[in-house]
């Protein structure tokens, strides 16, 4: 035999051995044909679960008027919680003012060592001098002295008699008298009234010069 009956007796012998090992094989059922009107529930491969979606829905007469309820009583709570938002803001500014001063005047009497307080102080009235003089209680300072007011002397002058050592004569005492009253006036701001200065006389102007005036 030669090369090439050989390699084909081999060949035959493979094409053999496939047929066998395929009729061997079991055949393969066919597919199962879906029938597209059978229902869900019938299919084991679908499953439902519940489940919430914000959707459109439409309002009923009753749910428009409850709603505009509900805004009408919105409205009126946002005015009145504003209104004391307000009034917060404006309390919570008066308190911020507040502390603001106080620190303002703390910085000043740290600054000048020194704070003004309530002192029980003596005024002295001298009708002599026809001056006050006001001094503190607990250092016997003076810490202010002023003439009196022209009311005041009015008032001491009735009130009060002063004493006369037969020095002063009526004439005498009548400057005194215009002296004070003037002093007066002059501590109250008032100016003391001056003579009218007459208007200086305007010159004359000759026929000439009128005329040229009126042209």
């Amino acid at each position: 035999m030669n090369d090439h009956e050989q390699e084909a007796t081999e060949m035959a012998s493979r094409s053999k051995k496939k047929n066998n090992n395929n009729t061997d094989q079991p055949k393969e059922a066919p597919e199962e044909v879906i029938d597209g009107s059978a229902s869900a529930e019938d299919d084991s491969s679908l499953e439902t679960r519940p489940t919430t979606r914000t959707l459109r829905c439409e309002l009923s007469r009753d749910d428009l008027l409850a709603k505009a309820d509900r805004a009408a009583h919105i409205v009126a709570e946002h005015d009145r919680r504003q209104a004391e938002l307000d009034n917060a803001k404006k309390q919570a500014k008066a308190e911020i003012d507040r502390l603001e001063a106080e620190y303002r005047s703390l910085s000043v009497q740290i600054r000048d060592r020194a704070e003004y307080r309530k002192v029980d102080c003596d005024e002295t009235r001298n009708y002599r001098t026809w001056s006050i003089v006001v001094t503190r209680k607990d250092t016997g300072e003076s810490v202010d002295e002023r003439a009196m007011t022209l009311d005041e002397r009015r008032a001491a002058q009735t009130e009060l008699p002063l004493d006369n050592d037969g020095d002063d004569d009526p004439e005498t005492q009548d400057d005194v008298d215009d002296a004070t009253l003037h002093e007066a006036a002059t501590a109250d701001g008032a100016e003391s009234p001056s003579e009218p200065q007459p208007e200086p006389a305007k010159p004359r102007r000759g026929r000439k010069r009128a005329a040229e005036a009126r042209a």
